[in-house]
């Protein structure tokens, strides 16, 4: 930053703003391509004896300079890309991404593989909260699938989505507290898998959902049967009977034979 082209004393005044251009430090304000910036540089006819030495100076300064300068330049333009991401919030973190978008793959995977931008990610996660694991899972992937891939591989991470999804099933199937949409809730098991596939907090939560199912579904065809041996079949405000718990049954288990006979 605050680097500046000295102007060649033998080039004219438009092939010196050619020079400056073609080394402008912000991307946006160089030369597109080396045709233009030659074209720059190229001396006019009635001139051509004045200027096509310290033109021909020019050039060997470029190309001598031009790479390094280059590198320099890419990697402080990495450096101010990096740290906006790092001091990004929720709300703005994806319009600071749209920058890591518009460059080279190249500059691109260097930006993604730096530890402040995964932290960033990592920080976004832990926060947990099912805006944040949304905002999370959204910006990783809109910077591609192997850097939202990656992040999700952390094991941080993998926690605070599998936390999040278990309390979402939980929401909908906790019979304790009187939920008892199953389906509901494998559906996001479902969703959970799609995300995090291998992660053991998957397998651990569908045997925890089954398991109370299972335990859920037998004390309700007990009683289903009780009430039919007793022959206690009428409907009632309060308490079990035998039309709710059928209803509770089938949503358990829609093929049940206690309900289907």
């Amino acid at each position: 930053q605050g680097l500046t082209v000295p102007p060649v004393e033998k080039l004219t005044k438009a092939q010196n703003r050619a020079l400056v251009k073609g080394l402008a430090f912000r991307r946006p304000d160089r030369t597109e391509t080396v045709d233009e910036f030659l074209e720059g540089l190229r001396p006019k006819k009635r001139n051509l004896a004045l200027t096509l030495v310290p033109a021909a100076l020019a050039l060997t300064l470029i190309a001598f300079t031009t790479p390094m300068i280059g590198n320099y330049l890419d990697e402080q333009e990495r450096d101010g890309i990096i740290e906006a991401i790092a001091a990004s919030d929720t709300a703005t973190l994806g319009e600071t991404l749209t920058q890591v978008t518009a460059l080279d793959e190249e500059q691109k995977r260097l930006v993604l593989d730096d530890d402040r931008v995964k932290q960033t990610f990592i920080d976004l996660f832990a926060a947990g909260g099912e805006e944040n694991i949304r905002r999370g899972l959204e910006l990783s992937a809109s910077v591609g699938s192997d850097f939202a891939l990656s992040i999700k591989n952390v094991p941080a991470v993998e926690d605070a989505v599998v936390a999040q999804f278990r309390a979402q099933a939980q929401d909908k199937f906790a019979p304790a507290e009187g939920r008892y949409d199953f389906t509901g809730a494998m559906t996001e098991v479902g969703k959970l898998k799609s995300i995090v596939p291998r992660a053991a907090g998957v397998i651990t939560l569908t045997s925890e959902l089954e398991s109370l199912r299972e335990t859920t579904l037998q004390s309700f065809e007990d009683k289903f049967a009780q009430l039919l041996q007793r022959g206690d079949i009428l409907p009632k405000q309060e308490g079990d009977d035998i039309f709710k718990l059928r209803d509770l049954i089938k949503g358990l288990a829609p093929d049940s034979s206690l309900i289907n006979t």
